[in-house]
């Protein structure tokens, strides 16, 4: 069985105290967790759950065979502690110039998507400028009908599902997705976008899943960035944005 969450804002952190425990961010949804047991009759454990308002959640689990509720929602955050991050300010003019000048650039792919219904999506690239990763993405399109993107999901997971230890999914959210609103691969015709991110690090036990989520549509696709892809990172030295070489 498995029981969903419902928050007023956008999941972004989900810390799980057991691995006899898992969850997850519902498939299409930002603000619905769900949350079962892998374990029977599991040791009584906790979650914390942290949303993009920056309310911290706290939870105790246990293990009940037959749960009454299914559905918890949370509508009220008032009272609700408050989780404070310290980042330095970003300039999104300045990301925005160094991500145009990055969109449909062709390098020598990192890794690519699983094809789903004709669609597939190659990593080209990943750069590194100031504090922020810039990772273009290329997608193409054999079938018929077009790829329209939703949103776009960064998450870190273990490599692993089998740990002993305490498992973290840490959402990352992007700073900016350029060409996002206006992506439209059709047949034949790759369509280009750009995701920035914080800088991050990666443990060898951790990857980095993109997750993108086709409008109106289940062909979702998810890129695997592991630590080995990291390390080719070009770091982009030029003040000047107009040429990249990949």
């Amino acid at each position: 069985m498995t029981t969903h969450i419902v928050f007023p804002d956008q999941i972004t952190m989900i810390n799980l105290g057991s691995s006899e425990i898992a969850a997850q961010r519902a498939q299409g949804s930002t603000n619905v967790l769900q949350l079962k047991a892998i374990s029977p009759e599991f040791q009584r454990t906790n979650l914390t759950v942290i949303t993009s308002s920056g309310s911290l959640h706290c939870f105790a689990v246990g293990y009940t065979k037959e749960p009454k509720v299914m559905i918890y929602r949370f509508k009220d955050t008032t009272h609700t502690p408050s989780a404070k991050f310290i980042r330095p300010p970003v300039d999104l003019i300045r990301i925005r110039s160094i991500a145009q000048n990055l969109v449909l650039t062709k390098g020598r792919r990192l890794t690519r998507s699983h094809r789903v219904g004709g669609v597939k999506a190659d990593l080209q690239g990943i750069y590194l400028h100031g504090d922020q990763f810039y990772l273009p993405i290329i997608l193409y399109n054999t079938g018929a009908v077009g790829f329209q993107v939703q949103g776009i999901s960064s998450s870190l997971v273990p490599r692993s599902r089998h740990r002993e230890t305490a498992i973290q999914h840490l959402e990352i959210k992007p700073l900016m997705v350029l060409g996002q609103q206006e992506l439209d691969c059709r047949m034949d015709n790759p369509a280009g976008m750009v995701v920035v991110l914080p800088k991050f690090s990666l443990a060898q036990d951790r990857k980095m899943v993109i997750r993108i989520l086709e409008r109106e549509g289940t062909r979702n696709l998810e890129l695997n960035v592991k630590n080995q892809h990291l390390a080719k990172a070009k770091v982009i030295l030029e003040e000047k944005t107009d040429n990249y070489e990949p």
